[in-house]
């Protein structure tokens, strides 16, 4: 609930005298903050012409400076409380559970699919209960009070944090049973693309990432916290277009296919030492790597050292 703030205070001055006194003067008094109620008598270790010479005192009102800050930030509280809600999946909110219809304090309930279309909520044991069913059932967890045709997907991460790591382990697995097409066509699920990223999403059956509009392109995986563009599949492209980014990624596949064609052609071999790639030109068999700069140097024809207790033994002119 909002917490009301005084929004009044008892004035409080500090004295800056000493700021407009003459710089030569041989002391100058350590400023104090006087209260109205509570005011004492500054030090004096002056000498009586240094006294004469003070102008007369003035006084600022630093009241703000006592204000409590959070009296004007509600709305970026409130923001923030949001926020946190959409990323753990807590409901703000007292309300009434949808399955046990038991009243559901604030700060307690869990939503079934954070940032996304569904707003569904249950008390934790009823969410515990439904989420272990359908997952001893072999069953995608899904919200169990959306419509059949367009199924919200309880995330993993959520599944993870509410009943922990062995739970989550089990329902990737059954989530990797029902990726792509499931139940007949009736669930589609499309899987985070970021290196150990397990969470997953159901969309339409006829849904085309291709065909995703400019607003709908970029999403954000809520276990991972990246940014995924869905039309490429990856991390977000962000200061380039789709088409940009695909031309890109043709250009460096190709160029990675044309390196491999020639390790494989033996054109190119790693260093025995650092397995840096090594690329001959010209020459004799006897290489030096520019990455280590091995001392025991290496024979190109059988790609060993050549000097050390693996060398290749010589006679492959490499000295």
């Amino acid at each position: 609930m909002p917490v009301a703030f005084a929004s009044t205070y008892q004035a409080r001055t500090v004295d800056v005298s000493w700021m407009f006194e003459n710089p030569s003067a041989t002391a100058r008094p350590m400023a104090s903050v006087e209260h109205p109620a509570t005011a004492r008598p500054m030090a004096n270790a002056e000498s009586p012409s240094a006294t004469a010479r003070r102008p007369m005192a003035r006084n600022v009102d630093v009241s703000w400076m006592f204000e409590n800050p959070s009296s004007c930030d509600e709305d970026i509280a409130k923001e923030a409380a949001v926020t946190y809600a959409k990323e753990s999946g807590i409901v703000l909110e007292a309300f009434e559970c949808q399955c046990c219809f038991e009243e559901v304090p604030e700060m307690t309930g869990l939503q079934m699919s954070p940032g996304g279309d569904c707003d569904h909520a249950l008390c934790p044991e009823c969410f515990q209960r439904m989420i272990s069913g359908q997952i001893e059932k072999k069953e995608p967890c899904i919200c169990p009070l959306c419509p059949a045709t367009r199924p919200s997907l309880v995330p993993s991460w959520l599944v993870r944090c509410v009943l922990g790591d062995d739970m989550a382990v089990q329902l990737s697995a059954v989530e990797q049973i029902h990726l792509g097409q499931a139940d007949g066509g009736q669930l589609r699920m499309w899987q985070c693309p970021m290196p150990d990223c397990t969470n997953r999403l159901a969309v339409d059956t006829d849904w085309e990432p291709d065909r995703v509009s400019d607003d709908q392109r970029v999403v954000k995986c809520e276990c991972c916290k990246k940014r995924v563009c869905v039309r490429c599949n990856v991390e977000e492209h962000e200061g380039f277009s789709c088409q940009q980014f695909r031309e890109w990624r043709r250009a460096n596949d190709s160029s990675e296919e044309s390196y491999a064609e020639m390790m494989r052609q033996g054109l190119i071999k790693p260093c025995p030492n650092c397995n840096s790639p090594i690329l001959k030109t010209e020459g004799c068999n006897f290489m030096t790597c520019p990455t280590c700069n091995d001392p025991d140097r290496m024979c190109w024809v059988t790609g060993k050292k050549r000097y050390g207790p693996h060398a290749c033994g010589g006679g492959h002119n490499c000295h």
